[in-house]
């Protein structure tokens, strides 16, 4: 049976269509995934709730940042969920986070916010995926 995700470009679409720089690397969660006992999925499921406890927070803090003009936390918020996003799979988050880092020093205000915004609505997406690999027999 195919999954369907929200927010997908098609109603057929799924995360193995998005790789690389788009939504979730399947390759990343395949690495996490080596890490485990065979049979265990405890690696994966722990990496995947830390990133999910960590990823909203900062993102509070990016929009927080970008809103009060603050470009050192702003970059400082941007290059902690850059790595985790990164790691994880999340290419796409990752890559606006590595945009919003670079505009905290020289874009203007209203970029900034295009970007953080871009960045939320992405890991919205990422978060669906991330939460259909923990359901019971997980994509």
């Amino acid at each position: 049976m195919e999954r369907k995700y929200p927010g997908t470009d098609g109603p057929e679409a799924t995360p193995e269509l998005h790789g690389g720089a788009q939504g979730l690397d399947r390759r990343a969660l395949a690495s996490i995934r080596a890490l485990d006992s065979p049979g265990s999925s405890a690696v994966l499921e722990r990496v995947i709730g830390i990133y999910m406890k960590n990823t909203p927070k900062l993102m509070l803090a990016m929009r927080a940042a970008a809103d009060a003009g603050d470009a050192a936390a702003l970059a400082s918020a941007a290059h902690a969920l850059k790595s985790g996003s990164l790691y994880i799979g999340a290419a796409r988050v990752g890559a606006l986070c590595r945009e919003i880092e670079a505009a905290a020093r020289s874009a203007p205000a209203d970029i900034r916010a295009e970007l953080v915004a871009a960045a939320e609505s992405e890991y919205l997406r990422v978060e669906q995926w991330l939460r259909a690999e923990l359901a019971p027999g997980g994509a």
